[in-house]
């Protein structure tokens, strides 16, 4: 599967003379790859191309230091020696937070210094771009331009097993060295032609268009009900994978019961998997789900959501949304007056026994101080004093523990 083609994969593209420089975000198979491969290792900040070509920039500079210190002598200073190969890790989609990297600028950057550069597709292969034919054909990247392309066959593609995709020398490689060529078994028969049966699908007939077609549909539809609810999504707009913060890791296993009870697969994720306080539930759209599948989640989601207490988003911040997107299309609702908005003072206990003079003067004042930021309210619109109160909670839970 994916797991072993990194990790059997990235020790054979590099070494002990080499560098690899890893997305801080990257998939546990790559961390596992690194360690095997015996080559140094750095990271840069996620998705930062800056970060990335300040840390090329710093290793080249001091050159491998481990190898320097070993060939010099005691009292004699430490040669100059660079690095063998230098190997960028990125992935196509991530799988924990459903982005995109910017993979233009990478390129840029691996062109300028003279790095390699190496993609993980698992979860961008069969799902992104116009022909399902990955992060390249999605961002208009040259596919000559990535060194290496590694994808599984165990999504997309409904079969198992992974693939690395490069020039013939590295492949040779690979077939020769990497332990899953050496060791493992070959696919069945049945499992290659699935995945054969898929790729003529995708890029020869109408129904494999259709059908990419229909998962970018169906992943904006359902991450923009999502953030209409008020719950907090990460990543692109048309990616499949969409993670729905919970934060609090308390909320976890709540969340996953009520989920089951309701028949809706869904992966909880917390620590060491994401940032402590960062716990998340990841759902995975698919062209095969109706719009009545996914009403049917969003549905339920919308009453879990009160339940366990993860609508982060302010109310109000939505309607100012709203309010804003219908004043763009030109159809804006006209304002209510101040004697149309005396019936809501009602529910007020502290209003409703005031005369009607002075529930006008309350409802003019509050009219013309509105539209104010709260202090507890982040420019997204988030809840902060929720989130803040969900890790208090968290930290009395880890006191506890100890």
């Amino acid at each position: 599967m994916g797991f072993a083609t990194n990790s059997t994969s990235i020790d054979i593209l590099s070494g002990p003379d080499s560098l690899v420089i890893s997305d801080r975000d990257n998939h546990a198979s790559i961390a596992v790859g690194r360690k095997f491969s015996g080559a140094s290792i750095d990271t840069f900040v996620h998705n930062s191309a800056e970060d990335l070509e300040r840390v090329i920039r710093r290793n080249i500079a001091r050159g491998n230091i481990n190898k320097a210190r070993r060939l010099s002598s005691k009292g004699e200073p430490v040669p100059y020696v660079p690095w063998k190969k230098i190997l960028i890790v990125v992935e196509g989609t991530y799988s924990m937070s459903g982005e995109f990297p910017p993979l233009a600028d990478i390129v840029r950057i691996k062109k300028k210094y003279g790095c390699y550069l190496y993609v993980d597709e698992a979860h961008s292969i069969g799902a992104l771009g116009h022909t399902g034919r990955g992060i390249c054909d999605k961002l208009g990247i040259d596919f000559s331009d990535v060194d290496i392309l590694m994808g599984t066959f165990t999504k997309s593609f409904g079969s198992i097993g992974g693939y690395i995709a490069g020039d013939s020398k590295t492949i040779d490689n690979l077939r020769k060295y990497s332990l899953s060529s050496i060791i493992s078994e070959p696919l069945c028969s049945t499992a290659a032609q699935q995945v054969l049966s898929a790729l003529q699908v995708l890029r020869y007939t109408k129904e494999g268009e259709a059908r990419i077609m229909s998962l970018h549909e169906n992943a904006i539809y359902f991450r923009k009900h999502l953030s209409d609810m008020g719950f907090v999504t990460l990543g692109e707009d048309d990616s499949p994978v969409i993670p729905l913060m919970l934060y609090n890791p308390a909320k976890i296993a709540p969340m996953s019961r009520l989920l089951l009870e309701r028949n809706i697969a869904a992966v909880v994720v917390g620590f060491p998997a994401t940032p402590l306080l960062e716990a998340r539930v990841r759902f995975c759209i698919s062209a095969a789900h109706t719009k009545q599948d996914l009403d049917y989640i969003l549905t339920h989601l919308d009453d879990i959501g009160d339940i366990v207490g993860c609508k982060y988003r302010k109310k109000e911040k939505l309607q100012e949304g709203k309010r804003e997107k219908k004043s763009e299309d030109g159809s804006s609702d006209p304002p209510l007056s101040a004697e149309s908005e005396l019936t809501d003072c009602d529910d007020d206990p502290i209003i409703r026994d005031l005369s009607e003079e002075d529930k006008l003067d309350v409802v003019l004042k509050e009219k013309r101080s509105g539209g104010v930021q709260s202090e507890c309210e982040n420019e997204d619109g988030i809840d902060c004093d929720m989130v803040k109160k969900d890790r208090e909670i968290e930290g009395f839970v880890l006191n506890v523990g100890k």
